[in-house]
């Protein structure tokens, strides 16, 4: 034990030396606002969506109307590409081109609406997993956004398309929003961080406790208690 006590203190007194590394290096804070704002917002949410991800499509309409009720809450999507969900990178860096290429978070908002509507992420989903290649998912991706997002098909496809060791400016966004939640341990969707801590999902169902993947039972009124609290669930 002292021996171990003197080597402490003479690492301290050497401190020049040692690596100037952060407990917990996290990334900065990126993604897209659901709403414009022009007011400051008393707290911050971080929500973390993968486009293949059927928990998080079924999450989206509830997270729209919290975004439209709470101005005073700045609600950001992240979006997160599950490795698992193979070729899910695709659409989320085809959301992300759009956004950029309009400098408009309401693109990226109507982005998400129009994979998640109907069977368009089922239908890419499939195509990604069973047999199609990337140029086949840029096709389709390019195919299903340009038009509803009013953006020429061409430019659309140059800004998802990358090399072997580089990329558009959709490609970098899209990968520090990736990083932002790996260094926060964001490891499934959705997730969310509420004023930077990550939490889990409370709903009544669940007589209030936190249980992950509880956000897609979550109704409008249980959002809204999770960001009123204490005074929406004390125990927390």
């Amino acid at each position: 034990m002292k021996l171990g006590l003197l080597a402490l203190a003479a690492a301290a007194a050497a401190d020049d030396n040692l690596p100037q590394v952060p407990y917990h290096a996290r990334g900065g804070r990126t993604g897209f606002s659901m709403v414009p704002r022009s007011s400051y917002a008393s707290q911050t949410m971080d929500v973390f969506l993968d486009m293949f991800c059927e928990d998080s499509k079924a999450t989206w309409p509830t997270l729209k109307a919290l975004a439209a009720k709470r101005p005073d809450v700045d609600i950001r999507i992240q979006l997160f590409p599950l490795p698992y969900n193979f070729g899910t990178w695709m659409p989320a860096q085809a959301c992300t081109a759009a956004a950029m290429l309009t400098n408009s978070s309401a693109t990226f908002v109507k982005c998400v609406d129009v994979m998640y509507s109907g069977t368009n992420q089922h239908d890419v989903k499939t195509l990604a997993l069973v047999n199609g290649t990337t140029t086949d998912i840029i096709d389709a991706l390019v195919a299903l956004l340009a038009a509803p997002l009013g953006i020429p098909g061409d430019e659309l496809r140059k800004n998802i398309e990358s090399d072997m060791e580089s990329g558009p400016p959709s490609y970098t966004f899209t990968k520090r929003s990736l990083k932002y939640g790996q260094s926060n341990g964001i490891f499934a969707t959705p997730s969310v961080l509420l004023n930077g801590v990550q939490i889990y999902g409370a709903d009544h169902d669940h007589d209030g406790v936190h249980a992950e993947g509880g956000w897609i039972t979550m109704a409008l009124a249980d959002w809204e208690a999770m960001l009123d609290l204490p005074t929406g669930y004390p125990e927390f």
